[in-house]
């Protein structure tokens, strides 16, 4: 099978000329320019690194506004790029500081991106997407099994198919597997937790954050609680009540001076938080 097609930096494109705080200019190559299609090879020579590793960068910005169709090909890259060798050849002491000096994306995005490309083939990442992608790669490394795998199968996670699970039931599946090895599950703690993540949630969905979800997560051995509610209704669904009372009376006082009513609201609120928790 013929591998990739060589491809010649745009000689309009400066990219010999990379160094930490100079981004690769790909624009001299016109408006609505297409990024080459191949990966340009990997040149045996130290002194040419420089320039292919530059050739990459261009191609991904060259990518970044199809993000959504190409996020796999810009993974490709920035794998090429995560080599100190690499990175070492442009000049930065490591791959965080080449993303942030060439303002490619977040260290946090970029290594998303290289676990994808370096997990599943082409194929499976454009129909998984980023999201379950990454959702998968999580619950594969709870679970000791190999991405692509999971994703070949279609394996059943919880009784369900791969296929139907959505990025949030994956995390939880992720996390449960987590506790399990830990041997958190079942415990006292855990069902308390579980017992107070249901009651958070029968007390928001009552005073009308009908949309809230509350999710129970595992950080180390500590169960934690995770509250996801608009921010329209936030502070009267976690107060209640005693928010309106406290701005009634703020609107009351009259001559608190500008935004007084406002401000007196907002102070009462917090310290209702702290006084009434939810029941």
């Amino acid at each position: 099978m013929p591998g990739p097609a060589r491809v010649r930096p745009n000689p309009r494109v400066d990219v010999a000329a990379s160094r930490p705080g100079q981004r690769v200019d790909i624009a001299a190559a016109g408006p609505g320019a297409q990024p080459a299609e191949g990966i340009p090879e990997r040149p045996s020579a130290p002194a040419a690194l420089a320039a292919w590793a530059g050739a990459l960068l261009g191609q991904i910005h060259g990518l970044e506004d199809r993000i959504g169709l190409d996020f796999y090909r810009v993974g490709q890259r920035l794998r090429l790029l995560h080599d100190p060798s690499v990175y070492q050849a442009l000049g930065f002491r490591s791959f965080g500081q080449l993303l942030e000096s060439h303002e490619v994306m977040s260290r946090y995005w970029a290594t998303q991106l290289v676990r994808i490309a370096t997990e599943y083939s082409a194929e499976q990442a454009r129909t998984l997407g980023v999201s379950k992608a990454w959702a998968v790669i999580s619950y594969a490394a709870a679970t000791g099994q190999k991405p692509s795998e999971i994703v070949e199968r279609n394996a059943a996670i919880d009784g369900t198919p791969l296929e139907a699970h959505s990025v949030r039931e994956l995390q939880a599946a992720a996390a449960r597997e987590r506790a399990r090895r830990k041997g958190l599950i079942g415990t006292q703690a855990h069902r308390d937790a579980e017992r107070a993540a249901r009651k958070i949630s029968r007390t928001l969905r009552a005073r009308g954050a009908r949309d809230a979800h509350v999710r129970l997560l595992l950080r180390g051995s500590s169960w934690r609680i995770r509250v996801e509610v608009s921010a329209e209704l936030a502070v009267a669904a976690i107060v209640g009540p005693t928010v309106r009372a406290v701005g009634a009376a703020g609107a009351a006082s009259g001559a608190g001076g500008a935004g007084g009513a406002k401000g007196v609201s907002a102070r009462g609120a917090i310290r209702a938080a702290g006084r009434a928790p939810p029941r």
